[in-house]
């Protein structure tokens, strides 16, 4: 008896361990859903207005497009009418969290094309950069929205819109190694149901249970051979 007392306070001790072990964790495990909420949420908002203001100033964004002098000239005006509609794609996985990891793979290496054709034409300067970066259409009927206005960063391209681009890739990753499954689609589809532990991610595995159940084994009394 006295060994079974054993095992069971050792176990009871495993488990108030791991409990104080979840407990110490839920700040940042509430930190890090939050920050990955609003790394969705302003995404979302940002790629929906380059969408629509794109959308609703076609030919001014095949234009800016142009003006990069980075296309080939039969390749301008299919990229030009695609690429808002991509954008709008992505604003919306973004929005209704689907798919969050691929989402953010595919709006990270749109951000980083933006980021590099800028930075090609602030180092050849000159009239590579006499145009604004046309991520924002200031032309359509959002042009006149402060948002708008302000993200599309001027008529010339300037080391705002850098800067700019590379915090949003800072969202993107965010988004790729922060909470997925909270307020998202792939929360109702993909979230694991664990039951002892709160961790997003976290399993119960057969290690777990075998360090619970080990100690109650190891000082459980013989059984009596019936005579």
């Amino acid at each position: 008896m006295r060994g079974m007392e054993v095992g069971v306070i050792g176990t009871t001790g495993q488990r108030a361990i791991i409990g104080a072990d979840s407990g110490s964790g839920e700040p940042a495990r509430r930190a890090i859903t939050a920050a990955t909420l609003v790394a969705r949420l302003l995404l979302a908002l940002v790629f929906a207005l380059s969408a629509v203001s794109k959308i609703t100033a076609l030919s001014a964004f095949r234009d800016s497009v142009a003006a990069y002098h980075l296309l080939p000239t039969p390749l301008v005006t299919p990229f030009a009418y695609a690429l808002p509609w991509l954008e709008a794609l992505v604003a919306l996985y973004l929005l209704i969290g689907l798919l969050l990891r691929p989402t953010a793979i595919v709006t990270a290496v749109l951000l980083v094309m933006f980021t590099g054709a800028i930075t090609i034409s602030l180092l050849r300067g000159g009239v590579a950069v006499a145009h604004g970066c046309g991520c924002f259409s200031t032309t359509g009927p959002l042009g006149s929205f402060p948002p708008v206005q302000w993200l599309a960063g001027g008529s010339t391209i300037t080391a705002f819109d850098v800067v700019r681009d590379v915090i949003f890739i800072a969202l993107c990753a965010a988004i790729y190694w922060g909470n997925r499954y909270a307020l998202s689609v792939d929360g109702l589809l993909f979230k694991p149901h664990v039951g002892r532990d709160t961790e997003p991610d976290a399993e119960w595995d057969d290690e777990d249970e075998d360090d619970i159940v080990a100690p109650m084994q190891a000082h459980r009394p013989p059984r009596s051979s019936a005579s």
